[in-house]
């Protein structure tokens, strides 16, 4: 089996930081930051900045870029993700509860033509 190997360096949380504040993304609560950074992911929130970039290489962030700007995403996104669960669960349960109705009248119309002396080949 061929592993690929990878070639950037494992950063710390303060080194990830470090490197958003180089590319020009502003910090003002650094222990705020680093909390998102330990429990978030730092790749799971640079999808968070990733249109913030000014470049291709994505070395440079636009002027007035922020962290806080990158937490309040994530927030609002999450919010939006945990209220569709929410009505998703809702749909779930009642396209269940309609389809056990449906399935239980099939049922039921299934054995009162078997009842009746019906088979799969004679019409109802």
């Amino acid at each position: 089996m061929y592993l690929k190997s990878y070639k950037k360096p494992s950063l710390s949380y303060e080194e990830q930081l470090d490197l958003l504040r180089s590319r020009g993304m502003s910090v003002i609560n650094s222990e705020e930051a680093i909390f998102f950074l330990q429990h978030c992911n730092y790749y799971r929130l640079s999808g968070y900045f990733y249109n913030l970039y000014t470049d291709e290489k994505h070395t440079r962030f636009e002027s007035g870029t922020n962290f806080s700007r990158i937490i309040r995403a994530y927030n609002a996104d999450k919010l939006l993700r945990s209220l569709l669960l929410k009505a998703l669960e809702s749909l779930e349960i009642s396209i269940r509860a309609n389809l056990s109705q449906i399935e239980q009248q099939t049922a039921l119309l299934l054995k009162r033509m078997f009842q009746k002396g019906h088979n799969k080949y004679s019409p109802i």
